[in-house]
């Protein structure tokens, strides 16, 4: 589930070579910033940003560190979301769905022929690519020689046929398993433009971020950035600012592309999960699950897990170099989301933490 899992281990190579009681809450504001204020000495560089979402809409800010050497990170930054950008793809899918444009069971042979080839099966269908049950090879995470051309020249753009050039050997039998693979995100973006007719950054905004005032969030490599962008730090400490985004971006893109403001995914969240975008009948698709891996359910697009006796959806996502984590806990309607300038620490502790004292 975390994106670039093994790419930031190539990344730091390169670099150096080249919850509460509705009852009891205190005030919310600067709990979520005491937290973060907690653990600044865990971090050597960059920073947090993070948001609680309570069911009555309030929304409890924090943050602290730096986007530039003297440019604080705030709460109005567009920050890379990485994978996270999977729960908008999802919903696009559904919606399509909706439209009649398409069905859950449809299968590449229908949808994309001429994608096919030996380690691309027709038989897999929309519903396999959704919950990771395809079984199709990530080259983001496991072709460390393709990761490894996109750092050493990060400003060269990858074409999707390029990109599904690296994608080898299946991990399994379509249906019969789950894995992880940032492939299935790729094919449903492609989908995505032939059903719709339109380029998957532009249905995209056209059907989420415009409808919903997501003002701050843009398909970075595709769109410019609407607002002030927090910009991320290297391992070796290094600010990424003038840093190309062009290889990252071109092979992420539908899968992990999308970058946003914690205050927009807030937003998306409480939309997604409380109705506001998808049918009842969809959203019920979308949260059916099967036991996966890292501890998961696998969800159509979002992942869940009991926590504290609560059904909790999550997702997470790592990019270069950033990484955040989303959670909408099921039974309080809470929600939190941290991103993380960096990625030498984990944004999933952190909002476990927050989700902790928001159950307090």
């Amino acid at each position: 589930m975390k994106y670039f899992k093994y790419a930031a281990i190539l990344f730091v190579t390169i670099l150096l070579t080249q919850s509460c009681k509705k009852d009891e809450n205190p005030d919310p504001v600067a709990n979520v910033q005491s937290i973060l204020d907690g653990i600044k000495n865990e971090f050597n560089r960059g920073g947090v940003v993070a948001v609680a979402r309570k069911n009555d809409g309030t929304m409890d800010f924090g943050a602290f560190g730096n986007s530039e050497e003297t440019v604080p990170l705030s709460k109005s930054m567009s920050l890379g979301i990485g994978s996270n950008t999977k729960t908008f793809t999802a919903a696009l899918i559904f919606r399509l769905i909706e439209e009649g444009q398409l069905s859950i069971d449809d299968n590449l042979n229908d949808l994309l022929p001429e994608k096919i080839n030996a380690n691309i099966n027709g038989s897999i269908t929309v519903k396999q690519l959704l919950n990771h049950s395809s079984g199709l090879f990530d080259p983001i995470n496991d072709n460390d020689d393709f990761i490894n051309s996109v750092f050493t020249n990060p400003s060269y753009t990858y074409s999707i046929d390029e990109y599904l050039a690296k994608v080898l050997v299946p991990y399994f039998v379509n249906g019969t398993s789950h894995s992880y693979s940032n492939t299935n995100f790729i094919l449903l973006g492609l989908i995505i433009e032939k059903k719709s007719g339109k380029t998957y950054h532009e249905y995209l905004r056209e059907e989420i971020l415009t409808p919903l005032n997501l003002s701050h969030t843009f398909l970075s490599g595709q769109e410019l950035a609407t607002n002030t962008v927090g910009y991320s730090w290297g391992p070796s400490g290094d600010n990424l600012k003038d840093l190309s985004r062009n290889g990252i971006e071109s092979i992420a893109w539908s899968a992990g592309s999308i970058f946003s403001t914690v205050e927009d995914m807030a937003i998306w969240y409480h939309s997604l999960f409380n109705g506001d975008f998808l049918s009842a009948s969809s959203l019920a698709v979308m949260q059916t699950t099967v036991v996966g891996e890292y501890d998961l359910n696998y969800g159509s697009g979002i992942f869940s897990k009991n926590y504290n006796g609560d059904n909790i959806f999550v997702h997470s996502g790592q990019t270069i170099a950033y990484n955040s984590f989303c959670l909408y806990d099921e039974d309080t309607k809470d929600i939190v989301v941290v991103i993380i300038n960096q990625i030498e620490n984990d944004s999933e502790p952190i909002a476990y933490k927050i989700l902790d004292l928001l159950q307090q």
